[in-house]
């Protein structure tokens, strides 16, 4: 006698979650800011990677890190000697005031860089994303990182259930019941490498994926291409 499993939402999630993590051990990127986790080192790697590519990123960050090793050498940095440092990952004027900016802000408001996320979000040019990535990352605080990637991978796997344009409370919803109570680090990072490397914006790897038989798309393109 065939028994068939039934697995409620709950169940679905857990078995999402753990499998991305899983997934995450064998395969996260190496990153010169994820080497040395802190709420500094995180804050400067995320207003760098804005348009622009990890790999660009990556052959700045340690540079930049020994130009401006704190956030009040950072709020004080000459802008002439930022924008020629920040160059090779373009947008260096615009980039240097924003970064300059937002080093200001926090000394002057916090006095350095706050560990609550409604305090960070005070902050011009610190978002959702980016405060969850410090509370996250830098003080090891639970807490989602839902950038446009993860927003793909979620869309993707939970399409039946989400409405045809999600909002943002609908993302992060998704992702708090996705968070391990533990393991919320390397969860946040395999989840962000599992949207760069395997559910692409474009050429997803099904072939590779594996959550492919929790995943609405996946199941939604493989009856199209039997029927």
């Amino acid at each position: 006698m065939s028994c068939h499993i039934n697995y409620n939402n709950i169940d679905r999630k857990k078995i999402i979650a753990d499998s991305i993590l899983i997934w995450g051990y064998k395969n996260y990127r190496k990153f010169s800011w994820r080497d040395n986790l802190t709420p500094y080192g995180i804050l400067v790697a995320e207003l760098l990677l804005r348009r622009t590519t990890a790999t660009a990123v990556e052959r700045l960050y340690k540079d930049f890190i020994i130009n401006y090793p704190d956030l009040f050498s950072l709020s004080k940095a000459n802008k002439s000697d930022l924008e020629y440092l920040l160059k090779s990952i373009g947008y260096n004027k615009l980039r240097a005031c924003m970064i300059t900016e937002v080093a200001t802000d926090l000394i002057n408001n916090y006095g350095g860089i706050p560990c609550n996320l409604e305090e960070l979000m005070t902050i011009r040019n610190i978002g959702s994303y980016t405060a969850g990535a410090i509370i996250s990352l830098g003080y090891g605080k639970r807490a989602v990182m839902v950038d446009s990637n993860v927003k793909r991978i979620i869309k993707r796997v939970f399409s039946s259930t989400l409405p045809e344009k999600p909002t943002d409370r609908n993302y992060l919803e998704i992702c708090e019941k996705l968070l391990p109570s533990d393991n919320f680090i390397p969860f946040n990072f395999a989840l962000l490498d599992f949207g760069a490397l395997i559910c692409r914006y474009n050429n997803p790897l099904h072939e590779n994926c594996p959550i492919k038989d929790f995943c609405d798309y996946f199941k939604s393109i493989s009856f199209r291409s039997t029927s």
